[in-house]
């Protein structure tokens, strides 16, 4: 009897571990799929049954759609984390981030203005701000199934008022064209879904340097989304810890060394 080939060990978590948001300890746990696409795309490109790798393709287009659904989620979580956090733990609605206040007050001045400020007297301000998180995601159903960098950074002023998000993203020049690469790979997978026709043909190596993107992307944008939660309530409100190596920042999860970083990106 033939035993079947066995799916690669899971990769000793490493040492080095950092406070995180439930949001990206989720995305991480969701992640844990990349190493079973891996260790599976290698089983059956190996494989010897007729026509098998002629049809991998398909693999790693669900996988690439797969990895656009991450990022989105992520930045979906981390968003209404955050808003928890600001409500429950900003000691005066003037503790919150300058543009969200700007927003805030704008949306108000939009409606009756006789009755805007007993909206937030007292605490009334962190009620508004809690509810009108249902009102962006209503908002978002209508532009935010295409997770690309603009769209990214309307969701995080609008909702947290965290501006120039995506400028923030580019730590130096290595990074200079995270936005156009996170735009192109969310194309393509737009192409992939919404597409009568078949799409275009996807390798291991696509699928790949979209996960490194949207990793990285996660890694950064929790750093930064931290830094504005401790300016506004006193202390990093980050209390998962997870696996992190700030001097391997591309390292692939499948254990090979693609682009070094320094620890200060």
């Amino acid at each position: 009897m033939i035993e079947p080939p066995q799916l690669h060990e899971v990769p000793a978590v490493r040492n080095l571990r950092v406070p995180a948001s439930s949001a990206r300890h989720t995305f991480l746990l969701n992640s844990m799929d990349m190493i079973s696409y891996y260790s599976l795309h290698q089983i059956l490109a190996k494989s010897n049954l007729p026509g098998v790798k002629n049809h991998i393709y398909i693999l790693n287009k669900s996988v690439y759609v797969l990895v656009a659904s991450l990022w989105e989620a992520y930045c979906e979580d981390v968003v209404a984390e955050s808003v928890a956090h600001l409500v429950k733990h900003a000691p005066q609605w003037d503790a919150l981030p300058r543009a969200l206040t700007k927003v805030v007050a704008k949306e108000l001045r939009s409606g009756d203005t006789e009755l805007a400020p007993w909206t937030l007297a007292g605490d009334g301000w962190r009620t508004y701000i809690e509810d009108r998180l249902e009102m962006l995601a209503r908002r978002r159903e209508f532009y935010f199934a295409s997770p690309k960098s603009a769209n990214v950074e309307k969701l995080f002023k609008e909702a947290l008022g965290i501006e120039d998000i995506t400028r923030k993203w580019r730590t130096g020049p290595r990074f200079s064209t995270i936005c156009e690469a996170l735009d192109t790979h969310i194309d393509r997978r737009n192409v992939l879904v919404h597409r009568i026709k078949p799409g275009p043909t996807l390798n291991k190596r696509d699928v790949k340097d979209f996960f490194k993107i949207v990793r990285w992307l996660v890694r950064r944008t929790d750093r930064i989304v931290d830094e504005i939660l401790t300016s506004s309530t006193g202390e990093s409100r980050w209390s998962v810890l997870v696996p992190d190596n700030p001097t391997e920042l591309f390292e692939d999860i499948d254990g090979k060394h693609l682009l070094k970083a320094d620890a200060s990106d």
